[in-house]
């Protein structure tokens, strides 16, 4: 028999984690003999630094011998794919190569299911040249960049599978992750991660997969209009021809503000979301390894930290994201005369600093109600932090001088490329935003030592999610305005970071092949 032992504490100052963890489950399943186990899941409680730092394991254990099971000790249930039956044909067009349109492809093919991936951007190899031709020399191809490309934006990012979507997808994707190179930390650490370069390499092992089954890849290829009959996309035109199928998925990233455009004047019902506007802030990792671990810091993987405030006198909330522990503050631009930042890092997490998204929730109320009111919004924040030098140097400031509203003078290391130029960072946003994120550093403050006295805030962060919301069938998930057009994944509004963006393209197969 196998059952999962959850909440096993093990102090992080003890060498030998597994025999102490053996000896635990002794005491745990009661005199049960234990043929063999292994760890499921690994976390830190950090709770009471001052005395210990944990790691709280989940381990499977393969028992013999009755067991009394309780909240602590429970059966291991294994999530399975779903028996379906393909009844008709169905020939998927899937445009945009990120998480969510490859896994969708993966999933598509475990059913016998094939057809076409459309991306406007470049293969994985020519792409990490275009962008590091970008971060060294300020050279833009808005095709090929962080945003666009085979991967997506998370090619270009901390590469974290973590999402608050409670789903027993999670774990077939994880598995997945693996199955195409991904490192096996995934399967047992709380916040996994794979790092910028796995998922590169995932991203081509999934390829090189799909091709071998029969599905066809046309990169640099861009949709450009659709072609309709009734209540369905008949074709979708690109610059290099006409692509038909049964199904289209749209799983676009939240930077395709072209095709959003051309969706709207193809009668696709869209409307404005709420999204997040700020800046990356950038600490000596140090810093908030001891906030996060005390003297215990020396033993663990870099710190994360996840802070957020609402202020209830201006119904208003500010908060971290995307917080890249031994991470790298990157231009992610996708568009000429535009500054975006984003946090990217590698598996081991060691380029000696930590930095996050620090930013301040937005919606109709600072931007209007027209559909791609949003999108207009984050223009104008790119093109002025552009228009300060008429490049891709990206505007700073250290986060002290932000709050107490003061130039910042001297040189600034930051790990940005190609390079910043000082700057009174409240000119970029409206007023009561500004006052907004000087609150928000200022409490943080006080729950990391150091955090504003140390931080460097680099800006602008403006496409933390997409900025509208593609209307769909809440049952069948395909569009309010086309029945065989499915919006999925970041673009379409419903999710929000490699995982969630994965799942939800998950369930948009799910809910063409149950159909069918």
């Amino acid at each position: 028999m196998k059952v999962l032992v959850k909440d096993i504490k093990v102090p992080v100052t003890i060498r030998d984690q597994l025999s102490y963890i053996k000896k635990r489950l002794t005491e745990i399943l009661d005199g049960a003999k234990i043929n063999d186990f292994e760890i499921r899941r690994k976390a830190i409680d950090a709770r009471n630094k001052d005395r210990m730092v944990y790691f709280v394991y989940q381990v499977a254990v393969d028992v013999s011998g009755n067991i009394r099971f309780s909240d602590r000790i429970i059966p291991i249930e294994y999530y399975t794919l779903p028996a379906i039956k393909v009844k008709e044909r169905i020939v998927p067009v899937i445009v945009g190569s990120g998480p969510c349109g490859l896994f969708s492809a993966l999933l598509f093919t475990y059913y016998g299911v094939s057809g076409t991936i459309v991306e406007r951007g470049c293969r994985i190899d020519e792409r990490v040249k275009k962008v590091e031709i970008l971060w060294q020399q300020g050279i833009m191809d808005e095709e090929c960049n962080c945003q666009f490309g085979e991967g997506g934006a998370g090619t270009f990012s901390d590469g974290k599978l973590t999402t608050r979507v409670k789903e027993d997808l999670i774990g077939f994707v994880l598995r997945e992750f693996l199955r195409f190179g991904a490192p096996e930390d995934i399967l047992i650490d709380a916040k996994p991660h794979v790092g910028t370069e796995y998922v590169r390499k995932v991203v081509k092992n999934i390829r090189n997969f799909l091709v071998d089954n029969g599905w066809n890849f046309l990169f640099n290829t861009k949709v450009i209009d659709i072609t309709t009959k009734g209540k369905k996309i008949d074709s979708i035109i690109t610059n290099n021809g006409t692509v038909s199928g049964t199904h289209y998925i749209f799983a676009i990233g939240n930077s395709s503000r072209d095709t959003f455009r051309m969706l709207i004047n193809r009668g696709v019902a869209i409307v404005p979301k709420a999204f997040a506007v700020g800046f990356r802030i950038e600490n000596p990792q140090e810093v908030i390894d001891k906030n996060q671990y005390g003297r215990f810091h020396k033993y663990l993987p870099p710190a994360t930290y996840n802070l957020s405030h609402h202020f209830k006198d201006i119904n208003r909330g500010v908060y971290s994201f995307c917080m890249c522990p031994g991470g790298y503050v990157i231009l992610a631009s996708s568009s000429s005369g535009e500054i975006v930042t984003n946090g990217m890092s590698y598996f081991k997490r060691d380029s000696g600093y930590a930095n996050s998204a620090i930013v301040v929730t937005v919606d109709e109320r600072d931007f209007g109600e027209s559909p791609l009111s949003g999108v207009e919004f984050q223009e104008m924040i790119e093109k002025s932090a552009f228009s300060i030098t008429n490049s891709y140097r990206a505007p700073i400031q250290r986060a002290i001088d932000f709050v107490k509203s003061r130039t910042t003078k001297g040189d600034i290391k930051t790990t940005f490329r190609p390079s910043v130029v000082p700057y009174d960072l409240e000119k970029l946003y409206p007023k009561h935003l500004v006052d907004v994120l000087k609150r928000g550093l200022i409490e943080f403050d006080k729950r990391i030592k150091g955090f504003l006295a140390t931080g460097v805030l680099i800006a602008p962060e403006t496409r933390t999610s997409s900025p509208v919301r593609i209307l769909r069938e809440t049952a069948k998930l395909n569009s309010t305005s086309y029945e065989n057009l499915y919006p999925a994944g970041e673009g379409s509004g419903y999710a929000g970071g490699i995982m969630s963006s994965i799942i939800d393209g998950l369930k948009v197969v799910f809910s063409i092949l149950n159909r069918e």
